[in-house]
């Protein structure tokens, strides 16, 4: 055990000097509900609330999450192209410098007839310059790799305190385990790859 530090407080100290120290979570900062409410508004119209459409549907109920769903995962060619349909891209830009976000993703594979979802993945933007669509395109790719293609069917954008813990692991009964589940430096080279600059890190619960 270190001995205790002996300091003498006899006399005032002339001056405060602040010190930051970053640790592991850096500038990180939780998003606000306005700030969640901005990305939903950005999203195309066409599938916000209250959308008659069949093919999509976008909620934002509990001010915690923005849930995007498919309703028919036969409408879209692919991920790449309902994300760009539900202007993706100008919903994440929304998000502020530092702030961080939970994405979680469910994707089926219409072979196997199986659904894959995903614990919380720590999104942490600080920059604007992404291919965002890029980035969950590599996340499915993660999720089952020998599944392809693997249909986009639900994608949850979660903020505020939330979006800075991590998720517990699913139960092993209900989800496929990949090889690296704690999502790492594989996803970052992936994204690097894509042309991506908005992650400097992205973090599954494990």
């Amino acid at each position: 055990m270190l001995p205790e530090a002996r300091i003498d407080y006899k006399r005032d100290p002339k001056r405060l000097v602040p010190v930051h120290l970053s640790d592991f979570m850096g500038l990180a900062k939780a998003i606000t509900e306005v700030d969640l409410n901005r990305v939903y508004q950005a999203f195309n119209p066409k599938y916000l609330r209250g959308s008659t459409s069949k093919d999509c549907i976008i909620q934002y109920d509990n001010k915690k999450c923005v849930s995007i769903h498919v309703l028919d995962h036969r409408s879209f060619e692919s991920p790449r192209k309902f994300l760009e349909e539900i202007w993706f891209e100008a919903g994440m830009k929304e998000i502020p410098t530092n702030g961080v976000v939970k994405w979680r993703i469910a994707v089926y594979d219409e072979k196997e007839n199986v659904e894959y979802r995903t614990n919380g993945i720590r999104i942490f933007r600080h920059s604007s310059r992404a291919d965002v669509v890029a980035m969950v395109e590599a996340l499915i790719t993660r999720m089952h790799p020998h599944s392809t293609p693997l249909k986009l069917v639900q994608l949850d954008i979660c903020g505020g305190l939330e979006a800075l813990s991590a998720d517990d692991m699913l139960k092993p009964e209900l989800h496929y385990v990949a090889d690296d589940y704690a999502i790492g430096a594989g996803l970052l080279d992936d994204v690097a790859a894509a042309g991506s600059a908005l992650l400097d890190d992205a973090i599954s619960g494990s």
